[in-house]
């Protein structure tokens, strides 16, 4: 039964919208596992839109997937991708309509800092060379003043000069450096419509 499912599953994949995330869960049952390992044989820039919705609507979702075979891996794609859009030889930007979805993710694996694993934590510290090149593409993006679409609807307490900068950003870096205080940045809901388009697996 469950093969058939899956077949149906990865037939229809090419229409998959990012929002089936939201079916996640915190993939605690035997159904929502059964989609998490549909979703897994996906393109793994797929997966990462996938589960930029997961990640919010559940916060316990991911605490409960594999964070150094699953979750790590896919963080370090998603700033590939990310700072891909963003080249710094030619300074163009190349059009990608899942920026919001790779910020998303990624500000999403940050909370794992709340595991108080020093190998995770070593991760995502500003030391490693990848999240220097995060630093680097999110300084990119405040100063070209992109306003990324995010579902998130963030209250942000931003610090005098950087009110021009979209909250995704702001917050994406506040979590990089740890410069911010407790209830400074607050994910008051989502804003689910915003997902509303298609990508290809």
């Amino acid at each position: 039964m469950y093969s058939t499912w899956r077949v149906r599953f990865c037939g229809f994949r090419k229409k998959l919208i990012d929002s089936i995330g939201y079916a996640l869960g915190a993939c605690q049952t035997a159904d929502q596992q059964k989609l998490l390992n549909a979703i897994l044989h996906l393109k793994y820039e797929k997966i990462i839109c996938i589960f930029s919705k997961a990640t919010w609507k559940n916060e316990q979702f991911i605490f409960n997937i594999p964070v150094k075979t699953i979750i790590l891996p896919l963080f370090d794609i998603a700033i590939q991708q990310l700072c891909g859009c963003f080249p710094a030889e030619n300074g163009k930007t190349v059009k990608n309509t899942d920026v919001g979805s790779y910020l998303e993710f990624i500000l999403a694996v940050f909370r794992l800092r709340n595991l108080n694993d020093p190998e995770i934590n070593d991760r995502l510290s500003l030391n490693h060379p990848l999240i220097q090149d995060l630093y680097a593409c999110i300084e990119k993006i405040a100063q070209k003043k992109l306003s990324p679409r995010t579902m998130l609807i963030l209250n942000v307490k931003k610090n005098s000069g950087f009110q021009d900068i979209p909250d995704i950003i702001y917050a994406v870096a506040c979590y990089i450096t740890g410069e911010m205080g407790e209830g400074d940045i607050v994910i008051s809901g989502l804003n689910e419509g915003e997902d509303s388009h298609n990508t290809d697996s």
